[in-house]
């Protein structure tokens, strides 16, 4: 931030942050509203086929979006970038896709909508103090900022602060992109649950 802009430091990592609860709130909403036999029978039994075929119009819906907002952000917006404009919008589609991931994960464990869209809603609204853009990780007592690294966007703001501010190199971010690519399978890993609750 060498503007020393808050603003600037702010509305990037801040758009995304209220952007994931959308996402997390919206992923619950569209397969917990749809959760009948029929929707499972058109997808041949699979759940995998069924949320692919539910989620992924929506993931590209979100992932433009995505493309959009850094291309204005660091155009008309004016944020500086000292890194690579490719790195940032690839660890964003991973952020994307993990968002959505975990959305899938809080219906799966907790079929009934309404406390679903609940508990997803407190789990994006924790992203803002579990990213570590409105209070440092490291002056939070130890045990609160060990608990935030289980938020995917904490490891997606370390991946933009580091392309954005230091132009680190890929060596030194790729535990970063690993993170949010591994938290993808590990959430689907709960999908079975969702297949049982399907009536």
């Amino acid at each position: 931030n060498s503007t020393l802009n808050y603003g600037t430091f702010l509305s990037y990592p801040f758009f995304f942050i209220f952007f994931q609860i959308f996402i997390l709130t919206f992923t619950v909403y569209i397969i917990g509203t749809d959760m009948g036999r029929e929707w499972l029978e058109s997808a041949g039994g699979s759940i995998v086929k069924a949320l692919a075929g539910k989620l992924l119009p929506y993931a590209a819906i979100f992932i433009t979006q995505t493309l959009l907002a850094n291309a204005v952000f660091f155009t008309i917006g004016g944020i500086p970038l000292q890194g690579s404009l490719l790195a940032l919008n690839i660890c964003s589609i991973l952020f994307i896709l993990t968002t959505m991931a975990v959305g899938v994960a809080i219906i799966s464990i907790i079929p009934k909508v309404s406390v679903a869209i609940s508990i997803a809603s407190m789990i994006g609204a924790l992203g803002a103090t579990a990213s570590g853009v409105t209070f440092p990780l490291e002056n939070m007592y130890p045990p609160f900022g060990a608990l935030c690294s289980i938020f995917p966007v904490r490891h997606f703001i370390l991946g933009y602060q580091a392309s954005v501010y230091l132009n680190a190199p890929f060596a030194l971010t790729w535990h970063t992109y690993a993170i949010l690519l591994l938290t993808i399978p590990l959430c689907l890993c709960a999908a079975p649950l969702l297949r049982k609750a399907v009536k």
